[in-house]
């Protein structure tokens, strides 16, 4: 599984952590054996989440996927499947990497498939 984003541990178990538009530390998880009755799936979506207190939270890292294509850093925003969506850093890196169509029609994003 890709991991990119902020992590912490709550309770000793690790969780991705959010912000949500109030500004409450969230954390989530798709595990159900990681939550107990004060996690919510609020969108019936199958991601659990609590709001927790900084202090209840220890070992928080932000983790940057990246990988390198013929030398150059693209990071790695997520992942389906056998599918990669990236991001690169400039619109010369792009041109570098051979990608100019895929730069215009998506800006700074795309998607990489994995050989």
């Amino acid at each position: 599984m890709l991991k990119s984003g902020f992590y912490g541990k709550y309770q000793g178990i690790e969780y991705k952590i959010k912000l949500d538009m109030e500004r409450n530390i969230k954390i989530l998880t798709k595990e159900k054996a990681k939550t107990d009755e004060t996690f919510k799936d609020a969108f019936s979506s199958g991601v659990y989440s609590k709001i927790v207190y900084p202090n209840e939270l220890t070992d928080c890292v932000k983790i940057k996927t990246y990988g390198l294509i013929k030398g150059e850093k693209i990071y790695i925003r997520s992942e389906q499947n056998d599918m990669y969506l990236f991001n690169i850093g400039d619109w010369e890196i792009g041109d570098k990497l051979d990608l100019p169509e895929l730069i215009e029609m998506l800006g700074k994003a795309g998607y990489l498939k994995v050989k």
